[in-house]
């Protein structure tokens, strides 16, 4: 950081009304603030000299007017100070006192910013050097902001931080109202200005400065002007300074996301294989990285395809997924990625397209969960997304993408016939049929009725799919009336026979 010519000149003016013409080369440093001659106008003069010149090489000259201006305009490296209520010395102590002033912000400004990472601390100093009211406002509209201290001394004013808080609605409100393209402007670099369309009349400037970490947009740095003209001088520093607190702020929290993580992994790796874990520590993890508990969640499940992985492997395919999904975390165990994707913080287009690209590539299998709206009930969903992994790799280990909504019924029927023998959830019908089969194989009722109920009750359909003549069909149908008491028309017992049926299926398929 420099102390230019017009950087202390707006600093001067912050306290002084100045009058001056545009200088030659106000971005020279300055090196030094001496007293010099009394000028022509018989007023008390300053002398500013540029740095890495020697003193005869364009000196700026203040002439001090401590009653009325004189009739002389400034001339080229010339400006006067009005000051009717100060005496010259202590314009030339003041003016003195800034270039000292300047060199200990700086100093302090870089080391807080840089070696300590202390955010709070670094707005302070730049708002007590500048005069500015300050906010850091990260993605998720939480904010920390050094107000403007109303004093009689601005410069030595101290600025109190407040605490960082959830913007309200109001306050978002607000932001868009500073700037109606609020959400377009994240990839804009440099200091920008805000234009103040909610209130025409508005003196001051509004700039901000976007923040980036790891190439994505993490919040921003709004600065607030009172003074009416800034000046060009003001634009380079605040281009520095919020470089600096740029790689405070991403530094902060990047060690936050990453302590964050451990717990958000450890909680995840809770929900998904005990299906529960400790909900308020749980909440405050996930809180840290942005995710909210009632935001619209799905669980994950992934397995190596095609031959047995190792766990290291699988690891690195879990940082992966983690890198190419920012919406999702992962963790690893037992050759299993377990993954929690929040909807809610998608922000691209396709993500089942591009999950399923990333299975292919990497030959993967997923199985996905039903969506939920709530933190807490993950430990169930993560059982859905194991389970529908699992009747998946045995229905087709072509697909990649497993939904638990298209497994439902199978679901249903594995549950139900883990606790009990298969055969006892049969309904009395199905198991009158296949009594009469074992006895009378050459007339098999079982499937007739089977295709009957497929075809929709369509006689010549249903013929047709067993290979034999209607008549034939027709003369099986009314045996089976005279063996069972088949009411067709109830739908419970149309309902249970069909669930009979696929439950018939499954066993004979082990069995085969």
């Amino acid at each position: 950081m420099k102390l230019t010519f017009d950087l202390f000149l707006y600093l001067l003016g912050r306290e002084y009304e100045l009058i001056r013409p545009e200088g030659p080369d106000m971005s020279a440093p300055v090196s030094r603030v001496r007293p010099w001659l009394p000028g022509l106008s018989g007023g008390a003069e300053i002398l500013i000299v540029p740095g890495r010149s020697p003193e005869c090489l364009s000196p700026y000259t203040i002439h001090v007017a401590a009653r009325d201006l004189p009739e002389e305009t400034p001339g080229p490296g010339e400006c006067w100070v009005l000051a009717p209520t100060r005496s010259y010395e202590s314009v030339l102590y003041r003016a003195m006192d800034i270039c000292g002033d300047f060199l200990q912000f700086s100093s302090a400004f870089t080391e807080q910013a840089l070696s300590r990472h202390d955010l709070r601390a670094a707005m302070g100093l730049l708002q007590q050097a500048l005069g500015v009211s300050l906010s850091v406002v990260d993605k998720d509209y939480l904010v920390a902001e050094v107000a403007f201290d109303e004093s009689d001394d601005p410069v030595r004013s101290t600025g109190a931080l407040t605490a960082g808080s959830r913007m309200d609605a109001g306050q978002v409100e607000d932001l868009y109202l500073i700037d109606p393209q609020f959400d377009e402007t994240f990839l804009r670099q440099g200091v920008q200005e805000f234009r103040r369309y909610d209130l025409p009349d508005y003196k001051g400037r509004c700039l901000y400065y976007n923040f980036f970490l790891r190439g994505r947009y993490v919040g921003r740095l709004v600065c607030n002007l009172r003074e009416d003209r800034y000046g060009p001088a003001l634009l380079p520093l605040l281009e520095e300074c919020a470089a600096l607190l740029s790689e405070c702020f991403c530094y902060r929290n990047d060690h936050s996301l990453s302590r964050a993580a451990t717990a958000v992994h450890r909680y995840l790796l809770d929900y998904a294989l005990d299906g529960e874990s400790n909900g308020p520590q749980a909440a405050a993890a996930f809180w840290e990285i942005g995710w909210q508990v009632s935001d619209s969640y799905r669980a994950i499940c992934l397995s190596g395809r095609g031959y047995a992985r190792s766990e290291m492997t699988m690891t690195y395919l879990c940082t992966l997924l983690e890198d190419t999904f920012p919406a999702c975390v992962a963790a690893c165990r037992d050759q299993t990625i377990y993954c929690l994707h929040n909807r809610c913080r998608e922000t691209g287009g396709n993500f089942a397209g591009a999950l399923a690209v990333f299975l292919r590539e990497n030959l993967l299998q997923a199985g996905l969960s039903c969506v939920y709206d709530s933190l807490e009930t993950s430990g169930p969903h993560f059982r859905e997304a194991a389970a529908v992994l699992r009747m998946g790799e045995r229905a087709d280990d072509g697909f990649w993408l497993h939904y638990f909504h298209d497994h439902t019924l199978t679901y249903a029927l594995e549950s139900a016939a883990a606790e009990v023998p298969a055969e006892d959830l049969y309904c009395p019908v199905l198991k009158q049929l296949l009594a009469f089969d074992r006895e009378h194989p050459e007339l098999p009722l079982t499937e007739t009725l089977e295709a009957y109920i497929t075809c929709r009750y369509n006689a010549t359909r249903a013929a047709e799919k067993l290979f034999i003549h209607r008549t034939t069909f027709l003369y099986r149908m009314e045996k089976l009336r005279q063996v069972t008491e088949l009411d067709l028309e109830d739908p419970d017992a149309v309902a249970e026979l069909i669930l009979s049926f696929a439950l018939y299926r499954r066993q004979r398929s082990k069995q085969l």
